[in-house]
């Protein structure tokens, strides 16, 4: 075997070992299951290693260097010893934050691994509170903090910050350990007695500074790689109202993400760079694309509760390649993944700006200067809040149509074994002037507050909703899932309101709906999860116009897989697609007259540590000039009552048709 193949077959099994020790514990996995997640003979994992705990000690070793050099890169960043000490903590954070079962692995599983291990992992300790002791020392000699014994104080930081993670990883629930660390730190501050700051910078001055010298960094490393450098600063900003700086943006590309009762908003604008993406491997073409462009980005440490670079993504329902999309989503391809050239993100109590470029051997000094310029213009930008023009009905009643088509939907389900599809309907209309996009959104997230509200703008049309139905949330290494299927309209006062969720929480077709989603995203998370919890009975969960039957799942993302694959295996739930999958989307193809482009497809964010929120885009409307295309579809089964199926279409419509102007 040569020497390439040998390594590469050695690290294969290396990542298939992290998988199986983070699935099954040390105790319990065995080197067969390391050949059956290998696709590697057992002779075959003994040809590279001498047995179980030679895997598991190697796999220590290569996090603890992988970690090492994360540690040198954010320092390298820093000025002072002091932020280069708290750097170095804040990416040991970050790293075991996002790979939540490794860092179980290697914290709680492996009590059981032996004397060996406990000696490794304690020099890894004393390694890694050394680099912090050498800050200490520096800023003790500049003066920057009071003499004091900095061995005893770094291993009292490093022990603090494990104690912490530790505690988040018992945590029945945990919340975020970002926010552990930030209420930390002031402590670990004090600790040593870190001087007072001296004057603060205002913020545009503060911004330059950074944006001068990360660039300056970004600059050197494409000279010295020979290519292009994606380079992203984060930095805490003023407070913004996402609409209004997505109105004044003069940016062709951009999209809008706000979860109102969350406190979450991200308003990305412009392009860094971009990569448009076509066929049915549109999903594994992301998740390479991403990588690449994270494995080579230049940024520094932040207290962020994300990692930049971030990227906005979307996919179509289902691939058109070569032929492209239809003339109603001109513009919307297979799937994008764009790394915006500004991002403003709000978190509850916070406020961040993100600054993105693609940073060449050759870029002039002050190649930054527009961004930051336009960033503090958008800043300040006032919120504005116009009217929405009325519209007039323009495509006549599909309703015989659709429902003629449920029908003979319904009875090849009976002939042909299919448990559930899901068929969708696009309603036109249009407005005697162009549609005002900004107050859309606005009309829509003051309504709809528990939905996810957004917009993706493309080649001069904006596809936006209020969609109920979160695809997958990851932070931290935690994964959610929502299951949403089953509905009834609300009541028109109280009394029939609680009637007619109780009628929802009971009816057996809506019940059996609910159950098929449920069973299918169980099966497609749990060969990327460990501890899948899955509640045993469905909730209700209400919204303006909407009683949805609800099922939450959770669970913990395994090492290694990434967030593309999380989407591509649920994608398409039964929930959007049907039971079984295959013949559900054939009788899509057969029933719908439309393309559905990236209606009830997933749409969302990423960052660089694997965190990442995708929603299901429905509840939506593709609105371009003054007209728009609106969708809405119901899950169809056998039971179904074609007529009863087209009024609840009419239900979930009424989102989209109040936002543009209905009365």
């Amino acid at each position: 075997m040569t020497q390439p193949r040998a390594r590469h077959r050695h690290e294969k099994i290396l990542d298939a070992a992290l998988r199986v020790f983070a699935r099954k514990g040390y105790r319990d996995a065995a080197v067969e299951d390391i050949a059956l997640e290998s696709r590697t003979s057992k002779g075959g994992v003994y040809f590279h290693f001498p047995g179980k705990q030679a895997i598991f000690l190697e796999l220590l070793d290569r996090t603890a260097a992988r970690l090492r050099t994360k540690i040198e890169e954010a320092m390298a960043a820093e000025p002072d010893p002091v932020r280069r000490a708290d750097a170095a903590l804040l990416v040991v954070l970050r790293t075991f934050a996002s790979h939540r079962a490794l860092a179980r692995l290697f914290m709680i599983e492996a009590l059981g691994a032996g004397k060996e291990f406990h000696q490794r992992l304690s020099r890894i300790h004393e390694e890694f509170a050394s680099i912090i002791k050498v800050q200490l020392d520096e800023a003790v000699r500049l003066g920057v903090v009071q003499p004091l014994d900095t061995r005893v104080a770094a291993t009292a930081w490093f022990g603090a910050l494990n104690e912490v993670m530790t505690s988040w990883l018992l945590a029945q629930k945990p919340g975020r350990l970002q926010d552990t660390y930030d209420a930390l730190r002031p402590l670990l501050m004090r600790s040593v007695g870190v001087a007072a700051e001296g004057p603060r910078l205002t913020f545009e001055e503060d911004l330059r500074q950074r944006l001068d010298a990360l660039f300056d960094r970004a600059r050197a490393a494409a000279q010295a790689a020979g290519r292009p450098v994606l380079a992203s600063l984060t930095v805490a900003c003023p407070d913004f109202d996402p609409v209004a700086v997505f109105s004044a943006s003069s940016d062709d590309t951009k999209s809008f993400w706000q979860q109102p009762d969350a406190g979450v908003a991200m308003v990305s604008l412009g392009v860094a760079t971009r990569v448009e993406l076509t066929g049915s491997g549109r999903f594994a073409e992301a998740r390479r694309a991403w990588r690449e462009l994270v494995d080579g980005s230049v940024s520094e440490p932040s207290a962020a509760p994300f990692e930049a670079p971030i990227a906005t993504a979307a996919f179509a329902f289902a691939p058109r390649g070569p032929e492209g999309r239809d003339e109603t989503w001109r513009g919307f391809p297979d799937a994008v993944l764009t790394v915006p050239r500004l991002a403003f993100v709000k978190t509850p109590g916070s406020a961040w700006l993100v600054i993105s470029s693609l940073v060449s051997p050759t870029s002039p000094e002050g190649a930054n200067d527009s961004a930051r310029q336009e960033a503090v213009r958008l800043l300040a930008a006032e919120p504005r809040f116009g009217g929405v023009p009325a519209f007039c009905h323009a495509a006549a009643d599909d309703g015989p149509a659709w429902t003629q088509a449920v029908a003979s939907a319904i009875a090849d389900m009976r002939a042909g074994g299919v448990e559930k599809v899901v068929l969708a309907r696009a309603l036109s209309v249009r407005s005697p002037a162009p549609f005002d996009v900004p107050s859309v959104l606005d009309r829509l997230a003051s309504r709809y507050t528990a939905c996810t509200v957004f917009a993706f703008a493309e080649d001069g049309a904006v596809f936006a909703g209020a969609t109920p139905e979160r695809l997958l949330r990851i932070q931290d290494g935690i994964v959610s899932v929502d299951c949403l299927a089953g509905s009834i309209g609300r009541g028109a006062d109280e009394t029939e309101d609680r009637r007619l969720a109780s009628q929802l929480l009971h009816d057996p077709k809506e019940l059996h709906e609910h159950r098929v989603v449920a069973a299918a995203v169980e099966e497609a998370l749990l060969p990327l999860c460990t501890g899948l919890s899955v509640a045993p009975t469905p909730r209700i969960v209400s919204f303006a116009n909407i009683h949805h039957l609800y099922t939450p799942v959770t669970g913990t993302a395994l090492p290694g897989v990434d967030v593309f694959e999380f989407v591509e295996r649920l994608h398409p739930t039964p929930a959007m697609g049907g039971q079984p999958r295959d013949a559900a989307l054939a009788l899509i193809q057969k029933y719908e007259t439309f393309d559905r482009g990236w209606y009830a497809a997933p749409v969302g964010w990423l960052d660089a540590a694997g965190n990442g929120d995708f929603a299901v885009a429905i509840r939506s409307a593709l609105i371009r000039g003054s007209e728009a295309t609106l969708f809405a579809g119901n899950g169809i089964v056998a039971e179904s009552k074609p007529e009863r199926e087209y009024e609840e279409t009419n239900v979930k419509l009424k989102a989209m048709l109040w936002a543009l102007g209905q009365q």
